[in-house]
């Protein structure tokens, strides 16, 4: 994000212009350590936004794994053995469990659709701005759950939920980094 040395700061900064670097400036610094420009755009016609091909990559990443966690949905009641697990339970709560997982499943795999069709939405508009802090949110808050949530009884000492707790850990630490990074080099709110 910066001020370039073009006629519209000249305007708005007079001669304070001359401290702002041409495009072609820019350009050049971004070849010498092999950045590549995916996009820019402008804010309030004084401001470029230079986004990285690699944050566009990024994004999309994102939206290929959400995309495979819904698919890892399907298999929730099988390998958590609901049927007898919640044989306990009322009926309500019990259909509750598989509406909810239904439900969370579909929210993730728009989130994976958004991210894969429309990345540079995210990355360049104020709704694209605004959908990535609630992104960034909302995984935040799945990454606070796995901690402060989930007990740790329920993987400590057990190498496969360990092995399972530990790279989903990863997962909604990258979910929440990637998104607050769009939102932090965004257009604003």
């Amino acid at each position: 994000m910066e001020h370039l040395r073009n006629s519209l700061n000249f305007l708005a900064c007079n001669i304070g212009f001359f401290h702002f670097l041409l495009e072609s400036a820019w350009m050049t610094t971004f070849n010498q350590v092999a950045l590549r420009v995916g996009h820019q755009f402008r804010i309030a016609h004084f401001i470029t936004v230079y986004v990285s091909e690699k944050m566009i990559v990024h994004v999309k990443i994102v939206g290929s794994l959400c995309i495979a966690l819904t698919l890892l949905h399907i298999i929730f009641p099988s390998y958590f053995n609901w049927k007898q697990g919640l044989k306990s339970i009322s009926l309500f709560n019990r259909q509750l469990m598989y509406v909810y997982t239904f439900f969370v499943a579909i929210v993730v795999f728009l989130i994976g659709i958004l991210c894969v069709t429309s990345s540079e939405a995210l990355l360049e508009t104020q709704l694209g701005n605004r959908l990535s802090l609630g992104l960034f949110i909302f995984w935040g808050l799945r990454l606070l759950f796995q901690f402060f949530v989930y007990s740790s009884k329920l993987w400590h000492g057990k190498p496969l939920e360990t092995g399972v707790h530990i790279p989903f850990s990863f997962l909604w630490i990258y979910f929440s980094g990637v998104f607050f990074i769009v939102f932090w080099i965004g257009p604003g709110i």
